[in-house]
């Protein structure tokens, strides 16, 4: 059986939830045949017209000067912590590790914020992990990298804010291309920073 055709009889023994997910979150990584079977799906399902919308916008990635254009609209934002609108944003790579006696949990988060905010959260975090970091069997093991790695960064700082913003936007090309006004992009990083 040729792969298109095999791709096609999964969709339709899928139910319209999953349809739906693959729509709204996988689009943007689907080749171009795949796209045109899902939208047949959609059409044959009587789905909602705006998938349709979706998967379209999803699956059209932004151009080069289109990428850059985004990100100069989301580094002059308000901060999402300070609300000041005086800083460029930024992507910062929060890095925490918490160890208990018997294991650690360690944790890595990626927030928009402005210089100030993003440099008191990765001075907080390299604060919390020099302390709480180190109590358990795994974490004395993982508290010095994730140090040296934090510490390192520091001095690669924009490079890291780029792939973080590239990421973020090509993550959710679908959702910024339909909604690219201020004030969906303000609510985008909000919810973007509180995952």
């Amino acid at each position: 059986m040729h792969r298109f055709d095999e791709i096609k009889n999964n969709y339709k023994k899928m139910s319209d939830s999953e349809i739906e997910k693959i729509a709204l979150f996988e689009s943007i990584g689907l080749e171009r045949k795949v796209i045109e079977i899902l939208r047949s799906e959609i059409k044959i399902r009587g789905l909602n017209s705006n998938l349709l919308n979706w998967v379209n916008a999803g699956s059209k990635k932004f151009e080069e000067n289109e990428l850059e254009g985004l990100i100069k609209d989301i580094s002059i934002l308000p901060c999402p912590k300070c609300s000041k609108n005086s800083s460029i944003l930024y992507g910062y790579e929060i890095n925490k590790i918490f160890s208990y006696v018997i294991s650690s949990s360690e944790s890595q988060k990626e927030k928009i914020l402005c210089s100030a905010c993003g440099k008191k959260e990765k001075a907080l975090s390299i604060i919390q992990n020099s302390l709480f970091g180190w109590w358990s069997k795994s974490g004395i093991f993982s508290t010095p990298y994730l140090l040296t790695k934090d510490i390192f960064n520091l001095s690669r700082s924009k490079k890291i804010s780029k792939r973080i913003l590239n990421k973020m936007i090509i993550n959710n090309t679908g959702y910024l291309r339909m909604n690219g006004d201020k004030e969906s992009l303000i609510d985008f990083i909000n919810r973007f920073n509180k995952r």
